[in-house]
């Protein structure tokens, strides 16, 4: 069994190795640009059968050439080049997944579904922890509701013991979380995708602890593009996506944005373009660099939530569903985990037939959720679902 990670960085690394760790023996192709780097998670891996691909994913051919022989293409790349990963992994014929699309992109790749469904092929569109985790606890929540009114999704995560820190570190893509912050968010509501202002949709969500209650607000995300597709014969007239992060990350993110630092268009500098929300990255990694604390052991704690409410029998119902992960680190990395791990399991179902429907579609329309939160349990993964029923 021959799986392809298209991207090194962080997250490619979370993919690869819940994969090495859960399947011990599979076969991985490891392509980036960067050779080095590449190498490095090859050995980190430590799969004799690991081969090192340097490449442009960019570059449709010959990432198709790189990824020959793989059953299924794990593309945990920047978002920006998902429709270039798809499309070579239609030529190398291999089943496709990756971890979301930021709405906008998701709906350009689903137009490729037509082509992965003649081809006998499956394409997974945001299999991570949200989208993705997200999607197939909304599944999970709606099997049982005979009419689905409204699916809301949410994330919010806490590290109650970290020590105080001057060192900024977000917990995931500064880039992502720019836009996040930057850009309209386009929701489904009253039937209908609608754009929000940032920072809209403002509301007070209760998470188990010890998260607890947690302001949310609307985000550019991707559960939007596709969970309304996936509902509609249930007559779904709502579907958002909320996301919480702690006042003082929250309050520093709207600094940034607000003094342009997310925007990605160039701006000249002494005679140099580049783009803000690039140098605000490049300045992150570089003020972090050498001042990891590394000795300093904390836990963290993050959740998924989905509330799916409509009717059983004429009665209205409602089914919430917490998926709650706890990691403990110098520090902690709560945010690969939860993306990493459902993107690996989905990655070893599609390897092995258990989750396949050709076409391009959300995580909820592929995989079973019964099995996924199966395999997520036996990783210590805390899932509740709780059910409520109008008298």
């Amino acid at each position: 069994m021959r799986i392809g990670i298209v991207g090194a960085g962080a997250m490619g690394a979370f993919v690869a190795r819940e994969i090495v760790r859960s399947a011990p023996g599979t076969e991985l192709a490891i392509v980036d640009a960067d050779g080095e780097r590449a190498a490095r998670l090859a050995a980190l891996c430590a799969q004799p059968t690991s081969a090192v691909q340097v490449c442009d994913a960019a570059d449709v051919g010959a990432l198709a050439g790189a990824l020959r022989g793989c059953a299924v293409v794990a593309n945990a790349a920047q978002y920006e080049i998902n429709l270039e990963v798809m499309q070579a992994a239609l030529r190398a014929g291999a089943h496709y997944l990756d971890l979301g699309g930021m709405f906008h992109m998701t709906r350009r790749q689903l137009a490729l579904a037509p082509e992965f469904e003649r081809a006998g092929l499956t394409a997974i569109l945001g299999i991570g922890a949200a989208p993705g985790l997200s999607n197939v606890l909304a599944r999970h929540a709606c099997q049982a509701l005979e009419r689905v009114e409204s699916i809301a999704a949410s994330f919010a995560a806490a590290a109650p013991d970290a020590p105080p820190t001057e060192v900024f570190a977000p917990p995931y893509s500064i880039r992502t979380i720019m836009q996040e912050f930057c850009e309209d968010s386009m929701q489904f509501l009253e039937g209908e995708i609608t754009a929000q202002p940032p920072l809209a949709g403002r509301r007070t969500i209760e998470f188990p602890a010890p998260i607890g209650a947690v302001d949310c607000v609307y985000t550019l995300h991707s559960e939007p593009a596709t969970l309304p597709l996936t509902f509609r014969d249930k007559g779904v007239r709502e579907v958002t996506w909320r996301l919480g992060l702690p006042p003082a990350l929250e309050a520093q993110i709207a600094a940034f944005a607000a003094a342009g630092l997310g925007r990605s268009r160039p701006l000249a500098v002494a005679g140099t373009a580049i783009a803000p929300v690039e140098f605000l990255a490049a300045c992150i990694d570089d003020n972090a660099r050498g001042q990891r604390r590394d000795g300093v052991r904390f836990s963290e704690f993050g959740c998924v939530r989905v509330e799916a409410r409509g009717v059983i029998g004429e009665r209205a119902t409602e089914v919430a569903i917490d998926c709650l992960y706890r990691d403990e680190g110098a520090p902690p990395e709560v945010a690969g985990v939860m993306t990493g791990t459902p993107a690996a399991i989905a990655a070893l179902m599609l390897a092995r037939g258990e989750a396949t429907r050709p076409g391009a579609h959300g995580a909820e329309a592929v995989v079973p959720s019964e099995s996924m939160i199966r395999e997520l349990r036996q990783r210590a993964f805390s899932i509740v679902r709780t059910v409520r029923t109008a008298l």
